[in-house]
């Protein structure tokens, strides 16, 4: 990294620049300077993990953790005795440091090493089901979507007259209706109505009854379009697609939701058991699937962006739920009285270039895993490089400024979609910083499958072969 020069000497650079021959004649360049100079975005500082403060404990834990496994045999491989992987140290690393003290879901003196084991393994699962499942939505994005004119949603065409570019959302006054790779291309500029209701239409105890799967609603993306201005969240370009923040296919079928519940267990150390319970409520509940695909579960992105998120190169935070704050530019009647702004910070993520199954063979290996996490952290969590040397970055188009870590953007919805939105923003949260520190979003294929979902897949098989 370049070192940065102090304000004097920009100043300067900036007089020369506007003075030559080239500025004098290329007035965008001139106006590019101009935009930058009155740039005023909202901004945080982004977000840090506590690593600086507690990597000893968790070296110390996870060296403990892989000699209390190692001496069983059981978990011994063609190399030797059982030695953590990448994403074991990252799942480490990332965790509540409580959840590996006395007492904690992964601590090493209060499990034995078969549970210890489960749940290494159980946090691989999470981040394989999030980052092929994201795969899965681009690949039944690429369908042609099926529309039905007749059942359009008239609410979602009420256009969101909006021009304040500082603010990053503000739909028209509407009934609100109730995520590698990600999420979803466009697949048509056209907009059809909902998709038809997955909820079974047979008795309940019916045993032979199977709920349809369920169908991207055109109408969600479009009140996602709408609610965003036609405009990429954070580049404010006007090319985009909308990209679920949970990819909808953990529950569009009800395979897919059998694969969820497999790994529900894993949502034990992020969130408290009435988080977990609601969303039992919105994954695994086979009578209503497709639940998540809400326009509170959906962000208008770059297809740049869109292709970093998947790739774990970037991390949205949700950093609150506050009062909606109106601006002059807008009439007070395009939102309802009670909406609430969802307030979601961009956080360029540190992606270890490495494969997540990779061995972390002694103390000295992970804390080099811990240090780099920590520098990127020192730095101000700036943008990086692919494996090749070519620079992972992003530009606002508006104002000629990068999208740095800590942009903020705040997006106006009813409460009970805020709190939803949140819950989406946050899971995303927990699980992609673990894909990126292990270098698992770049090989998915290497995350161990869940003993449960072959299973699961064998059912279907059977299923489909009798259809």
């Amino acid at each position: 990294m370049s070192a940065v020069k102090d304000p004097d000497q920009v100043a300067a650079l900036v007089r020369c620049f506007l003075d030559s021959e080239v500025a004098k004649k290329q007035k965008k360049l001139t106006e590019s300077f101009e935009k930058i100079a009155e740039a005023n975005l909202p901004w945080s500082k982004p977000q840090t993990s506590d690593l600086s403060d507690t990597k000893e404990e968790r070296l110390e834990h996870a060296s403990k953790i892989q000699a209390k496994i190692a001496k069983n045999k059981a978990y011994a491989t063609k190399k030797g005795k059982f030695r953590l992987t990448a994403v074991h140290v990252a799942t480490i690393f990332i965790l509540p440091i409580d959840d590996l003290r006395k007492g904690g879901w992964l601590s090493h003196e209060a499990h034995p090493e078969t549970l210890l084991h489960m749940r290494l393994q159980l946090m691989s699962n999470l981040v394989k089901h999030y980052l092929t499942k994201a795969q899965e939505a681009l690949t039944i994005a690429d369908r042609p979507p099926e529309t039905d004119q007749s059942t359009a949603d008239e609410s979602a065409t009420q256009s969101m007259k909006r021009s304040h570019p500082e603010r990053e959302l503000r739909s028209r006054k509407r009934n609100s209706s109730a995520t590698s790779p990600y999420l979803e291309e466009e697949t048509s500029e056209s907009e059809a109505g909902p998709s038809q209701a997955s909820k079974p239409t047979k008795a309940d105890n019916d045993p032979d009854y199977k709920p349809k799967p369920h169908v991207r609603s055109e109408a969600e993306k479009k009140k996602c379009r709408e609610r965003d201005l036609w405009r990429c969240l954070f580049q404010r370009t006007g090319s985009g697609q909308v990209c679920h923040i949970l990819p909808f296919t953990w529950n569009n079928t009800e395979q897919a939701v059998q694969d969820t519940k497999a790994i529900q267990d894993a949502f034990v150390p992020f969130f408290d058991d009435s988080t977990r319970l609601k969303l039992a409520d919105l994954l695994m509940d086979v009578t209503t699937l497709g639940e998540t695909d809400k326009v509170w579960n959906m962000l208008y992105l770059n297809p740049q962006l869109r292709s970093y998120w998947g790739q774990a190169r970037i991390g949205l935070f949700c950093k609150a739920i506050g009062p909606y704050e109106p601006d002059k530019s807008r009439v007070q009647t395009d939102v309802e009285d009670d909406w609430v702004d969802v307030i979601i910070q961009f956080n360029w993520l540190n992606r270890r270039e490495g494969k997540p199954n990779d061995e972390m063979a002694d103390k000295d290996a992970m804390n080099a895993m811990a240090e780099m996490q920590i520098q990127h952290e020192n730095e101000g969590s700036p943008s990086g490089q692919n494996k090749y040397g070519a620079d992972i970055d992003a530009m606002r188009v508006d104002t000629r400024t990068s999208v740095l870590s800590g942009h903020e953007v705040r997006i106006a919805m009813p409460p009970k979609d805020a709190a939803l939105c949140k819950l989406m923003l946050d899971l995303q949260w927990a699980i992609i910083r673990i894909a990126a520190m292990s270098g698992a979003a770049g090989y998915p294929e290497l995350l161990p499958v869940h003993r449960d979902w072959n299973k699961v897949k064998a059912i279907w098989s059977l299923y489909a072969s009798l259809d």
